[in-house]
């Protein structure tokens, strides 16, 4: 920008003059024109998203939008009343089931408990119902209206055996009292319960598998043993004798 003396009014071309060229008047002295500074940053500088950071953003809205929690409700008597009730009537309808269906089995095993007055023999187990290399060790013999016959197969010094006994009784309250007496002299081993016949059961002693069922007014003990020269097997298991109880169940009519 020019300047101009203030004694002639001459413009001053160059700024560091300090005397008008025409005139000769000293010039006043002028400081130069300071521009403002802007403000600068280092090349990492990252400005702030918002005046406030997130933290302080999300603690203000929950302040503005603070969060209500519905209070719980109880339940009244009544309604505690109600479901009391309805336990009690879930636990009633069970156990009617579960009596009912007790009850069908029991029926249906009832039906088939009459008098059997078929021949014992026909109801037997026979040679053929065994494997190879079995025979008679006793005879098939009836006495006293009972059945009874063994079975043997020896195999080096092993020794195996199968005895069949069949009970006839004159009713079928009789068997009932006979089987459920024998039942309870056995306290010595656990037993277990087979499903042949009217009812049945098993267990294992020191010496054989045996299995006892009754049907009708027939009582069914079936014993399977094995032996060699150490003693009887410790290896048995009820369905050793099982398998032979069930030819006789099959054949009882």
């Amino acid at each position: 920008m020019a300047k101009f003396c203030p004694e002639c009014a001459h413009p001053i071309i160059v700024d560091n003059s300090q005397f008008c060229p025409k005139c000769g008047a000293r010039l006043p002295v002028t400081s130069p024109e300071v521009q403002p500074q802007q403000p600068t940053h280092p090349p990492y500088y990252i400005p702030p998203a918002s005046a406030n950071p997130p933290s302080v953003q999300t603690s203000v809205q929950q302040q503005q939008n603070p969060i209500v929690e519905s209070p719980t409700q109880k339940r009244s008597t009544f309604e505690w009343i109600a479901i009391c009730c309805g336990g009690i009537i879930l636990l009633v309808i069970g156990s009617a089931f579960l009596a009912s269906m007790a009850s069908n089995l029991s029926t249906a095993s009832s039906s088939n408990d009459k008098i059997i007055t078929q021949d014992l023999g026909s109801m037997a187990l026979t040679i053929n119902d065994l494997p190879t290399g079995w025979t008679i060790s006793k005879p098939a013999e009836v006495k006293n209206g009972n059945f009874s016959v063994n079975f043997i197969r020896v195999a080096g010094f092993s020794g195996y055996f199968v005895y069949l006994d069949i009970f006839k009784y004159p009713t079928v309250e009789s068997a009932k009292t006979a089987y459920q007496s024998d039942k309870t002299k056995i306290t010595q081993y656990k037993i277990e319960s087979v499903y042949l016949g009217n009812e049945g059961y098993g267990y294992v002693d020191n010496q054989a598998s045996n299995v006892v069922f009754r049907k009708g007014n027939i009582i069914v003990k079936t014993l399977y043993s094995e032996s060699s020269i150490g003693g009887f097997s410790s290896y048995l298991s009820i369905s050793d004798s099982k398998d032979y109880a069930k030819i006789v169940d099959g054949r009882i009519n």
